[in-house]
């Protein structure tokens, strides 16, 4: 794999993540940057690890629920939706253990979720494809990851916006609540929304509660 290259707009946050002292000495291997659309298009190792990666974690959550969910299901079926999601804006936080991909979040701007669900003032971006790669799970790694998006994210909005009192900035997610709305709320997120979704959305046999949650970071 191609040695990774940080997002250098607006400022480069992709130096690899320090560590302390007193962490042990498989953190001090990881390793963390931040890549836009374009750096992953041109990177084709990073775009299929990271299409494994996902799809071997949306795969995993469902195995214990054989009844309700299909594991052979596919988040991407090949490496062109994972470009398609990312469109000429998305970034992708990315971990290494060395010099394989271990954890991952991606953010692209929100665009309403669900039909109908948009109010006239939802904007901000959405948190998507969250994945940790299986045996490095309870390191805190996916936070990390999510981290990293919010932190760039908000170096995005204008400078004259950030001195602005009360700046917030809105981070949302789309989630089977079933499977992963603890997950979120635990992670500040609202619910917004729990809409009805049928069954194979996702490879579901049973249909489920679409969780759409929304944060807000003050700026």
């Amino acid at each position: 794999m191609a040695s990774p290259q940080p997002v250098d707009t607006p400022q480069s946050i992709g130096s690899p993540t320090s560590t302390g002292s007193n962490e042990s000495p498989i953190e001090r291997e990881f390793r963390q940057y931040l890549y836009s659309a374009e750096q992953i298009k041109s990177d084709a190792p990073l775009a299929a690890a990271l299409t494994d990666l996902i799809n071997d974690r949306f795969a995993s959550n469902k195995t214990p629920n054989p009844d309700k969910w299909d594991d052979r299901a596919l988040r991407f079926s090949d490496v062109n939706q994972i470009h398609e999601m990312l469109g000429h804006t998305g970034v992708f936080s990315v971990v290494y253990d060395n010099d394989t991909v271990v954890a991952c979040a991606g953010a692209i701007p929100w665009k309403g979720g669900m039909p109908g669900l948009r109010g006239p003032h939802d904007e901000g971006w959405e948190v998507k494809t969250v994945a940790t790669k299986q045996g490095y799970s309870k390191q805190g790694l996916a936070t990390r990851c999510i981290a990293g998006l919010e932190a760039y994210l908000k170096q995005l909005q204008p400078t004259h916006d950030n001195r602005q009192e009360g700046k917030i900035l809105k981070t949302w997610i789309q989630a089977a609540d079933c499977l992963n709305g603890a997950y979120w709320r635990r992670r500040g997120y609202r619910e917004v929304a729990l809409v009805e979704q049928p069954v194979g959305i996702w490879g579901s046999k049973t249909g489920f509660k679409l969780l759409v949650a929304v944060k807000e970071l003050e700026i």
